[in-house]
């Protein structure tokens, strides 16, 4: 049997993607006063060893900078998410497939993310004395100057990192040299063990889109026949944004899902949010045509 890289299916995977992961690092601003901690317990008569919780404190109040960088964060990890495929695993920080043909798009949404919220760190850096200086009137006897980052340390706890790698590592089970000089029975079990995890990589992947394409027809259907439903326009522009995605990450080249994006992307551009709202047989017609790709791609 050759092995799959060398198959088009593997050549394709292999030549048309790359592997990559994202790594966020950030400060959250929070601390866990044990004092405080100790200070309610006995307020209430609890036991001293009571695993009740503790009082975790914000340490800059009212400044709003911090919350900047998380919804940013978020936003960045949805992105990454959003734009390429499971590989592996669904482990945070896992490898995940990004289609060179997405690759302008993902650097073209994930660049001008980190971009901000590198400007939101750096006016939180440049300003942290005098938010130091607000924090100790605000908190008044909850200030402790311990619970501080120096600047220095505090220049450490940012960091954004995508990182790029071939596929044809995961993907290339010809590659035997390194094994070295024993009997072709054992290249060849070693070889036929790489090539099923190359194909169960393959199928996570395209179980990803597989997923991101039957919950979005199921949400419609739901919604359409939901009584009093309010029909927002993030309805159809999130599911021709995911028909366009689609496009990339229907990396098998997939006929059925091919059909059903097709299908959904007409259906989506033949209708309109006013219309959706405004009318109930469209929105029976909408739920009848999104039963139809669900009862084809059953077959």
């Amino acid at each position: 049997m050759a092995a799959l890289c060398e198959t088009d299916l593997g050549k394709k995977i292999s030549d048309g993607g790359m592997l990559v992961q994202l790594s966020i690092s950030s400060y959250m601003g929070n601390k866990t006063d044990r004092t405080l901690t100790e200070e309610l317990k006995a307020t209430h008569s609890l036991n001293a060893f009571a695993d009740v919780g503790e009082f975790r404190k914000k340490l800059f109040p009212t400044n709003k900078s911090l919350k900047r960088i998380g919804k940013f964060n978020n936003a960045i990890r949805k992105a990454f998410y959003t734009n390429t495929l499971a590989w592996s695993d669904q482990a945070k920080g896992a490898d995940r497939y990004l289609p060179t043909s997405n690759l302008l798009t993902f650097k073209n949404i994930m660049n001008p993310l980190i971009k901000e919220v590198e400007r939101e760190v750096q006016w939180f850096i440049e300003n942290y004395a005098e938010l130091k200086r607000r924090a100790k009137e605000e908190l008044g006897s909850m200030y402790r100057e311990s619970d501080y980052k120096t600047l220095a340390e505090l220049e450490t706890k940012f960091a954004w990192r995508v990182s790029y790698k071939p596929v044809s590592l995961a993907l290339s089970p010809q590659h035997m040299d390194f094994i070295g000089d024993i009997s072709d029975d054992l290249v060849s079990e070693v070889r036929s063990e790489m090539e099923e995890h190359s194909k169960k990589q393959i199928k996570v992947a395209m179980d990803d889109a597989w997923q991101r394409l039957h919950t979005r027809l199921e949400h419609i259907k739901d919604t359409m026949n939901e009584e009093d439903k309010v029909f927002r326009d993030s309805l159809v522009d999130g599911t021709l944004e995911l028909c366009g995605l689609l496009t990339h990450l229907n990396i098998t080249n997939d006929s059925k899902m091919e059909r059903a994006r097709t299908d959904l992307e007409k259906l989506m551009t033949s209708t309109s949010p006013s219309e959706i709202r405004d009318c109930v047989s469209e929105r029976q017609w909408i739920a009848e045509e999104v039963e139809n790709i669900l009862d084809n791609l059953a077959v």
